[in-house]
Order: C-alpha cells, then sequence, then structure tokens
C-alpha cells in the first residue's frame, strides 16, 4: 500500500506540472511507469527531469516511457532523463531510441546497467547520427561489446551535439576502442569520454593515442583498468605532446609500470594543458615517482596527481616531497597505500613547511607511524593552505594522535581530517573533543567510534555541527 500511494503522490506531481520528479529505488516496475508515462501527456506537465533508477522497469514500462515522449513532442518538456539499473533490455532501448530521434528537448539520457546489448547499442547509434539536441549520454555496463560499441562510434563521427559519452564495462576490446578512435579523429564536440574496463589493451590505446594527435575537443578522457600497459601509456604520452587541449588524463589500473610511468614524465615537461593526472595502481614504483617528481620541477600546469597504490616506498615519497618544496601549482596530491613510512612523511612535513599550494593532500595507509605523524603536526600547527588532509590506517598511536590534534589548536585552515584505522587511546580521543571547543574550522574529522563512549561521541558530533553550521553561515552572509 506504501509504494501504491508512493506512485499516486509522484504521478499526481507529473500530471500537475513538477519541474523534477525524483522516483529512484520505489518498486515502480512496468505497471507505475505506464502510469507515469500517461502523467507525462498531460498537456499541462511541466516536468524536465525524471529520475527512475533502479525500479525494475521492464520493455513494457520503457516502451510507455518513450510512447509518451513521442506523442507530446511539440509541447514537451523533459531534458533529463534516468533509467539506470532497470531491465529494459534491447526492446526498451530501441523504443527510447525512437523517441530520441524525434524529441526536440531530450539534452541527458542515462541508460546504465539495463542489458541493452548490441541490438540496444545500434538502435540508439542510429538515432544519434541525426540527433541535434542530446549533450549527456551514458551506457555503461550494457553488454554491447565491440559490435554494439563500432556502431556508437559511426554515430559519433557525425553527431554534432554530444558532450559527455560513458561506455564503461562493455567489453569493446581493441576493435571497439579502434572504431572509437577514429571517430575521435572526425568527431569536434565530445568532451569528456569514459571507457573503464573494457579491455581494450595496448592496441586500443595506440589508436586513441593516434585520434589524439588530430582531436582538439576531448578534454577528459578515462581509460581505467583497460590493461594498456607500459606500450600503450608511451604511446598516448607521444600524442599528448601534439594535444595541448586535453586537461585531465585517468590511466589508473593499467599495468604501465616504471617505463610507463617515465614516457610520461617526459611529456609533462612539454605539456602545458593538463592539469589532472591519475596513475593509481599502476605500480609504478620508487622508480617511475622518481620520474614524475623530476619532471614536475618544470611543469607549472598539473594540479591534481593521483599516485595512490603504485609502491613508491620511501625513495619516491621523498622524491615527490622535495618537487613539493617549490611547487606552485600542485593543488591535491593522492598517495595512499605506498608504504612511504616515517621517512616519506618527515620529508613530506618539510616540504610542506615552504609550499603554499597544496589543499589537499592524502597519506593513508602509508604506514607513517607516530614519527610521521608528530613531522606532519608540526607543519599543521602552521599551515595556512591545507584544507583536506587523510591520515587514516598509519599505525599511528597516542603520541602521534596527540600531536596531531594539538597542532589542530593553532590550525585555522584545516577543514576535514581522516585519522580512521589508527588508536590514539583514551587520552587522544577526549582530546578530540577538547580541541573542538576552540576549533570552530574543522568541520569533518573521520575517526572510528566505536573506540570511544557514546557520551563522548556525541559530543564531539554536535561541536563539528556548530563547525559546519557556522562555516554556512559566513558562506550565505
Amino acid at each position: 500500500m506504501f509504494f501504491t500511494e508512493h506512485i499516486d503522490y509522484w504521478y499526481d506531481k507529473i500530471k500537475n506540472g513538477g519541474c523534477e520528479v525524483h522516483l529512484s529505488n520505489s518498486h515502480v516496475g512496468d505497471g507505475a511507469a505506464i502510469r507515469i508515462a500517461r502523467g507525462l501527456m498531460d498537456p499541462d506537465t511541466m516536468v524536465q527531469i525524471l529520475v527512475l533508477a533502479y525500479n525494475q522497469i521492464g520493455p513494457q514500462g520503457a516502451t510507455a516511457i518513450a510512447n509518451a515522449l513521442l506523442e507530446t513532442n511539440q509541447q514537451q518538456t523533459l531534458k533529463y532523463l534516468v533509467l539506470t539499473r532497470n531491465e529494459i533490455g534491447p526492446e526498451g532501448a530501441a523504443a527510447i531510441a525512437k523517441a530520441l530521434g524525434q524529441s526536440k528537448r531530450l539534452q541527458n539520457l542515462r541508460l546504465e546497467f539495463n542489458n541493452i546489448g548490441v541490438e540496444g547499442a545500434v538502435a540508439i547509434a542510429r538515432t544519434l547520427a541525426t540527433n541535434t539536441t542530446l549533450h549527456t549520454l551514458w551506457l555503461s555496463s550494457n553488454r554491447i561489446g565491440s559490435e554494439g560499441g563500432t556502431e556508437i562510434a559511426k554515430a559519433l563521427a557525425v553527431n554534432k551535439s554530444l558532450h559527455n559519452l560513458k561506455l564503461d564495462f562493455n567489453d569493446l576490446g581493441p576493435e571497439g576502442a579502434t572504431a572509437i578512435a577514429k571517430a575521435l579523429e572526425a568527431n569536434t564536440t565530445l568532451h569528456n569520454l569514459w571507457l573503464w574496463a573494457n579491455e581494450i589493451g595496448p592496441a586500443g590505446a595506440m589508436a586513441i593515442a593516434k585520434a589524439l594527435e588530430k582531436n582538439t575537443s576531448l578534454r577528459n578522457l578515462e581509460l581505467f583498468g583497460n590493461g594498456i600497459g607500459p606500450e600503450g601509456a608511451t604511446a598516448i604520452a607521444k600524442a599528448l605532446k601534439a594535444n595541448q587541449t586535453l586537461k585531465c588524463l585517468e590511466l589508473s589500473g593499467n599495468d604501465i609500470g616504471p617505463e610507463g610511468a617515465k614516457a610520461i614524465a617526459d611529456i609533462l615537461t612539454e605539456n602545458k594543458a593538463l592539469y589532472c593526472l591519475k596513475l593509481s595502481s599502476n605500480n609504478v614504483g620508487s622508480e617511475g615517482a622518481t620520474a614524475i617528481a623530476t619532471a614536475l620541477n618544470r611543469n607549472k600546469t598539473l594540479k591534481y596527481l593521483e599516485l595512490e597504490s603504485n609502491n613508491i616506498g620511501p625513495d619516491g615519497g621523498e622524491a615527490i616531497a622535495k618537487t613539493l618544496e617549490k611547487s606552485e601549482a600542485l593543488y591535491s596530491l593522492k598517495l595512499d597505500d605506498n608504504y612511504i613510512g616515517p621517512g616519506g612523511a618527515v620529508a613530506m612535513a618539510k616540504a610542506l613547511e615552504t609550499n603554499k599550494a597544496l589543499k589537499y593532500l592524502m597519506l593513508g595507509s602509508n604506514n607513517i607511524g607516530s614519527e610521521g605523524a608528530m613531522a606532519l603536526a608540526m607543519t599543521l600547527e602552521t599551515s595556512r593552505t591545507l584544507k583536506y588532509v587523510q591520515l587514516g590506517y598509519n599505525r599511528i598511536g597516542s603520541e602521534g594522535g596527540l600531536a596531531i590534534l594539538k597542532a589542530l589548536e593553532t590550525n585555522k585552515n584545516l577543514q576535514y581530517l581522516m585519522v580512521r584505522g589508527n588508536d590514539f587511546g583514551p587520552e587522544g580521543f577526549a582530546a578530540m573533543a577538547k580541541v573542538l571547543e576552540t576549533n570552530n574550522t574543522l568541520q569533518d574529522l573521520e575517526y572510528d567510534t566505536y573506540r570511544i563512549p557514546y557520551e563522548l561521541w556525541n559530543r564531539i558530533r554536535r561541536l563539528l555541527q556548530e563547525n559546519r553550521n557556522m562555516a554556512r553561515r559566513k558562506k550565505l552572509g
């Protein structure tokens, strides 16, 4: 009964002209989807955003919604349609594609996790080739394979409106990636492309690299978990010598090793456009990290660097720290899970004494211990730039914990601190509440709540909420 009433409420809202309808995870199913579709056909409807994710909507429900869009094409107001994680299949995708072909307003379409397969991808591709309104299309995890990817690529080559395309987890393989790469050579409007976990391998990466030499529209390219290896990374690096328009590159989880890291480091001394580089889980080691650190001495544009889970060790940590001493550009640095140890943390602390640019520092799971924590605490006492610090799971004991908390007595800039997975002891946890009596800038403090009494937890929670409220009032003026 609850869900029936809930559906009726949103159905009435659609009929009465509500602009946004959010109905995710509400057991909608095909029956209620058909009723929602009827609401969309009301002449007075003004719905612009319709979110129906996680609702077990099948082909019948998707077709009903598609038909509603077709019948109301002239007065249609819908701009954003989300059908993520339903069961629309190829039939539902074909119906949505038909409606998209006639739509004059729909700008964002999300169909992830719907098992649309090759058939559904082909239907959408045919529409995409002539559509002039769609800006965003998300088709991740739909089993479209290389055949479906190739059809989408053909459409992309002639489409003039799409800015954002997500094709993650679709088994595109080298063939699908090569087709998309060829489309990128002709496409002049796509800004963001996600191709996570598609097994494109070195061959697919090399094809994309070739496309990057000609493409001038792409701003963000994400190739996480594609097995491109050192060969693929080297090809993309070489392409970035010519490409001066790509802003963000995601190559995490590709086992590029020291060789691939060195190739990317080489282009950092020449490329003046890239400001975001993600290389986590690539086994670059201290050798690769040192190469990147050396390149950053000459790079003045990179602001975000992710090297998480790369086993860079103390040597790699110290090399990056040395670069930080003079860096004026790097804004965010992620080095979690790298075994930099106390030595790496001490070097990082020393670098932060002179660094005036870094605001986000992530050093979780690095076994820095109390020695490393105490060194970082001395820096935090006077830091005027750091806003976000992650020190979780570092084997920091009470001595290191107390030092960090004492630093917060004078630090007036830090807004977020993560120390979960460390044992500060009863004295340390009591100090958390005490420091928050005077520190009014820290808004989020993540720690192991199970280690402390309820009364102390509640006191810390209340003080943090007061700080958040104060920050909100300041922002509003």
